[in-house]
């Protein structure tokens, strides 16, 4: 419902304007009206209306015909009431009326006096021009003399009622709704005036608008002040102020009220061409007024306010405060690259004279590019001292072009380029080794290998080797450069060889060779089992029997296992061996019983699962009456003046024949054979044992020219001081 009394409003609006509009449709075509335009100010007791034709021509027509005023009091959706406030129109003054009124007295006055009734003739300067000319003369001077008026009136309600501009209306209510209608008599003339129309709501703003949008933009020792073209308060003109200390004090900037125009740029043909700053700028005035101020230097905080003057000859408020500074936009001296030098390799030094003109200079920065129009990357994170005059390239792109460009930087990050320089070197730098190379073997021995493309942008391929062992000579696979970072070869699967290595060479087009890659070790599908391990002694040792192997040949081992059986029974598994860093191991079987025959034999286990054949078969009887007692009492201390570990021991009787070995270990470590000693020897002096350590001894009995063992003396430790 709300919408539809709003709706029924402004048609009943509309239909009210109709009656000003022109009936003869051929006049209308003969001249097109020119503009007035209106503004009213409310203040509850009265009404103020403010008008203004658009041009000269309008202006001095209706300076005789005068303008009209009707009033619509709406009252209601159905209740509009007409007055008419002129019954005479208003006109302006004579200058009779005038200089008896002010005399001298107002300015404005005097100067719309002076506007209103000067002769135009006189102040045409060149009265033997061309009748061309002297229309443009005449042009010119009654368009300088309508904008005095126009000023005049904005600038004093005084001068605005003499120029027959405003109206006051008295005969108002508070809080009611006007619409006020201003025409002049001009429809039968060659030149029309429009009609102008304004509406009212008859209510005292509770606070003056000020102006809105300032804002400020930083330039070289300017500010460029921009604020909205369109504001609540309809200001004519404005005021601009600026504080240089802090908005304690202000200085007024503009002499005369300022104003920035707007034109609509024209539209141009189809072959002239468009300009693109000039419609930047209109661009910006068409919804914004522009100050530019003047400062005397740049980094120096600035505030500015502004207000505005409205038709009514009053000032709004300020605005509120924005503050700037300027800024430095000015580059620095254009530097020029004067020379470069090959250095060898990948490097070039380009170099360049000091910049003697520029105090604020900061320093350089060096691009380089692959043609002359760039891309232009920077070759260093930092910037480069002010004071320098020669850079050194590095990593120039060899046996190609090498475009260089030098960057003055100022302190406010102001830039100036040199022009490119080209520069060129041969190339006898090979590329750098092939990484990241990786692969597998499938079950029909295909290979796949993959690595990471080089960096260089010289590479022409790349070339593939292998070999059987890593240390050994490599072979070539590739006949020429491959051109991808990957490559596929097949090796034979049913071969001894359990494991295969690869390198890639990288080669450029000057055919520079890199160094090999770190090769790829590729493990072989495995069809062939490996080789068995071989029995080396066995041995009675206390109340078990020892056996010792040598681990199998074959590549890929993971392990053995150890099995038994008795005369005529099945192998049983014991224990499953690691070697030693000699390709051996060795098993104390702990199990056996006296008087019995025992079997051994061993498998080799690969890394695939694969097992070897068992092992040729070792046997032995054991017996308690072949088992020799271990040596008894055994010490060891510190000879101070033999610098020597001193070991003592006892060994029970015995016949059979035999010697005695020494075993030692530090630390935590395994026992090891340090040395044999005779029967008939009752110490043993270690002069290899070191102080600040600590030794654990064991001493063994062994049969001579047999094979039979003690088991193992209980140990002695000593802490050497």
């Amino acid at each position: 419902m709300k919408n539809l009394k709003y709706l029924s409003w402004r048609l009943m609006v509309a239909v009210i304007l109709t009656g000003f509009a022109p009936r003869d449709i051929k006049a209308q075509d003969k001249a097109t009206p020119v503009p007035v335009y209106a503004v009213a100010k409310a203040s509850e007791d009265s009404v103020v209306l403010r008008w203004a034709p658009s041009d000269w021509n309008a202006w001095n027509m209706a300076r005789f015909k005068g303008y009209q005023i009707k009033r619509y009091d709406v009252v209601s959706e159905d209740k509009i009431y007409e007055t008419v406030l002129t019954k005479a129109p208003v006109k302006p003054w004579t200058r009779e009326q005038i200089r008896k009124q002010y005399g001298e007295s107002n300015k404005y006055i005097s100067l719309l006096d002076m506007a209103m009734y000067s002769n135009v003739d006189s102040l045409i300067k060149r009265p033997d021009n061309s009748f061309v000319e002297q229309l443009r003369d005449v042009k010119s001077s009654t368009g300088m003399l309508f904008l005095y008026s126009m000023q005049a009136a904005d600038f004093s309600p005084e001068a605005a009622t003499v120029a027959g501009l405003r109206w006051v209306d008295k005969d108002v209510r508070p809080g009611g709704r006007y619409i006020y209608v201003i025409t002049s008599d001009t429809a039968n003339a060659q030149f029309r005036v429009d009609t102008a129309m304004v509406t009212v709501i008859n209510i005292k703003p509770s606070k003056e608008p000020s102006p809105e949008g300032l804002r400020a933009i930083n330039r070289d020792k300017q500010i460029e002040l921009q604020w909205n073209r369109q504001q609540a308060g309809n200001f004519s003109t404005y005021n601009i102020e600026r504080s240089d200390d802090g908005g304690k004090t202000w200085d007024k900037l503009n002499n005369l009220p300022f104003y920035s125009p707007y034109s609509p740029p024209e539209n141009t043909g189809e072959n002239e061409k468009v300009d693109s700053i000039g419609l930047a700028i209109a661009s910006i005035l068409k919804y914004n007024q522009v100050y530019i101020d003047s400062i005397p230097v740049n980094y120096k905080e600035y505030q500015y306010r502004i207000n505005g003057n409205t038709a009514f000859a009053e000032t709004s408020p300020y605005s509120k405060p924005v503050k700037a500074h300027g800024i430095d936009l000015t580059a620095p001296e254009v530097p020029r690259i004067k020379a470069y030098q090959h250095l060898g390799g990948k490097k070039i030094m380009i170099s360049w004279d000091a910049n003697k003109t520029d105090t604020d200079l900061a320093g350089y920065y060096v691009s380089r590019g692959p043609t002359v129009t760039g891309p232009f990357e920077p070759l260093t994170d930092n910037l480069l001292s002010k004071t320098a005059t020669s850079f050194t390239d590095t990593s120039a792109l060899v046996d190609k072009e090498n475009y260089y460009v030098l960057m003055a930087v100022d302190t406010a990050h102001n830039l100036a380029t040199s022009m490119p320089l080209m520069t060129v070197m041969k190339d006898s730098i090979p590329p750098s080794a092939p990484a990241g190379l990786a692969g597998t073997v499938d079950s029909l021995g295909i290979v796949s290998l993959h690595w990471d493309a080089n960096p260089e942008q010289d590479v022409k391929g790349y070339k593939v080797y292998y070999s059987y062992n890593r240390d050994g000579e490599y072979s070539q696979v590739t006949g020429y450069p491959v051109m991808d970072n990957q490559y596929r070869d097949t090796i034979p699967t049913h071969t001894m060889d359990r494991r295969v290595f690869y390198k890639v060479v990288a080669v450029d087009y000057h055919n520079n060779h890199s160094g090999y890659s770190a090769p790829a070790v590729l493990t072989k599908p495995v069809y062939i089992p490996p080789t068995s391990p071989l029995a080396e002694s066995i041995v009675v040792v206390g109340e078990a029997i020892q056996t010792d192997w040598i681990g199998s040949s074959s590549q890929g081992v993971a392990g053995y296992e150890v099995f038994r059986k008795e005369k005529d029974g099945e192998w049983k598994p014991l224990a499953k061996m690691q070697p030693d860093a000699n390709n051996k191991f060795r098993f104390m079987d702990t199990t056996v019983v006296p008087n019995k025959a025992y079997f051994y034999a061993a498998e080799t286990i690969d890394s695939s699962g694969l097992r070897s054949e068992k092992s040729p078969v070792v046997q032995l009887v054991y017996s308690k009456n072949n088992v020799l007692p271990a040596p008894e009492n055994v010490t060891a201390v510190y000879d101070k003046k033999e610098t020597a570990v001193k070991l003592t021991w006892v060994v029970p009787d015995m016949k059979n024949d035999y010697f005695l070995i020494v075993y030692r270990a530090k630390g935590n470590e395994p026992l090891a054979m340090l040395q044999s000693v005779d029967k008939e020897q009752k110490e043993f002096l270690d002069y290899s044992a070191r102080k600040g350590a600590e030794y654990r001894y064991a001493v063994q009995v062994k049969q001579v020219g047999g094979n039979l063992n003690s088991g193992m003396s209980k140990e002695a430790k000593i802490g050497v001081q």
